[in-house]
């Protein structure tokens, strides 16, 4: 209910590119430089002393391109619950489909560690427990996000033994509950992970191009932007924060409950 941006910025914004900008707006356009691995190759070294900052173009086509992109992304990364439009339905099934992207074989048998899980590099076949999934490319089964790989991730956390603190001896009793079998329900979030992976990787070359006519444009000046207070500074208030500070009340006037 209330963003997290610099007050006046948006009115500035209104005004550079001649249309109304919403949190939103801006929300989309950041997602759009920063969430593909050109970003972290133009500014590898400034990044190794600096936190991530947005070049803010000061071409309006640009910006509502870079808005329509991050829309999309961010709509295929929240799995269709947020940044919807007409042509983006809140609605999985209307995720991207990709026909080689299918099951050779349906999972039915819960991988009991990760070293049921292998890649056929030659075929792009993965093979999870008596499962075979075709249609994944090098890069899907590669991707990571800050070093994470995400298919390693998803997987792990489903098989018998689970990875990180839950397979290991600082595991506690709650890590120990296990899945005992393989989820149905599984197979298709499977699919919907891999489409979302190979439909993430198509926007890259685009994210890059982007990136570089945004950089190599005008550019809205550091002196132009209005500065934050002290108080915009603060982790902005949610919901959940809000409710917790309510418990927190409730708890020190005598609650017991």
């Amino acid at each position: 209910s209330q963003p997290n941006i610099t007050a006046g910025l948006l009115d500035l914004l209104d005004t550079i590119y001649g249309r109304t900008v919403t949190p939103e707006d801006l929300a989309a356009y950041s997602y759009a430089l920063l969430a593909h691995d050109g970003y972290s190759r133009t500014f590898r070294d400034a990044l190794g002393t600096s936190p991530a900052r947005i070049p803010l173009t000061a071409d309006p086509d640009l910006f509502t391109q870079a808005t329509e992109i991050g829309g999309r992304l961010l709509w295929l990364h929240t799995y269709t619950d947020r940044f919807t439009s007409p042509d983006r339905p809140a609605d999985r099934s209307a995720l991207p489909h990709h026909s080689d992207i299918s099951f050779d074989e349906p999972i039915t048998r819960i991988p009991a560690t990760t070293a049921d899980i292998t890649y056929d590099l030659t075929f792009g076949t993965l093979q999870i427990a008596d499962g075979i999934v075709g249609g994944v490319t090098p890069r899907v089964r590669g991707y990571e996000v800050s070093g994470m790989n995400v298919l390693d991730r998803w997987l792990g956390s489903r098989t018998a033994k689970g990875i990180g603190r839950a397979a290991g001896k600082a595991a506690t009793p709650l890590d120990r509950i296990r899945p005992e079998a393989w989820d149905d329900d599984w197979n298709d979030e499977l699919l919907d992970l891999l489409r979302v992976l190979t439909a993430t990787l198509d926007e890259e070359d685009t994210q890059q191009s982007l990136l570089d006519a945004v950089t190599s444009g005008p550019l809205v000046g550091v002196d132009q932007l209005p500065a934050p207070t002290a108080a915009e500074r603060k982790v902005p208030t949610t919901i959940k924060r809000q409710a917790a500070g309510a418990d927190r009340l409730k708890l020190g006037s005598g609650d017991e409950r």
